[in-house]
């Protein structure tokens, strides 16, 4: 519901083609981590959603037209949550030193940001918070236009 639309890109609106680029190659690099984390975890995951039914295929085509605008900016912001956790993450020389002297400086827990990760239900909700509590280490590392972020 809240992940990046699969829409043509050409055809977009102002609002979901800035998302289609804030978002970048975002699912290529969960696709790369996820078969790794496959690799290192053989343990099958079980999916069972049986009685479980998609609310939107209940819906109209203009009643989803309207859902999908007010839930734009939910998307945009986990979108941009989920690429900082995914940055911090995965720059090892720039970002992720930065990201400790950073939580040094505030006198918080160094500890690595969550990663939303699409088969962990529960990933959303835990990168989410941790955003919510760093939020201060979130602002700092932002602001600093040299990160790129």
């Amino acid at each position: 519901l809240f992940d990046v639309p699969k829409a043509n890109k050409e055809t977009a609106d102002a609002a979901l083609q800035a998302l289609f680029s804030l978002a970048g190659n975002i699912e290529l690099e969960e696709a790369k981590y996820q078969a790794l984390y496959s690799e290192e975890n053989d343990e099958e995951e079980d999916d069972n959603v049986e009685g479980w039914s998609d609310e939107r295929n209940t819906l109209t085509k203009e009643e989803k037209a309207e859902l999908d605008k007010a839930i734009q900016p939910v998307r945009l912001v986990l979108t941009k949550v989920c690429c900082a956790a995914f940055a911090i993450k995965n720059s090892s020389t720039l970002i992720l030193p930065q990201w400790f002297t950073t939580l040094e400086e505030l006198e918080l827990d160094e500890q690595m940001m969550p990663r939303d990760v699409t088969t962990r239900w529960n990933s959303t909700y835990d990168m989410v918070d941790f955003a919510c509590e760093f939020r201060e280490a979130l602002d700092a590392i932002t602001a600093n236009r040299s990160m790129n972020l």
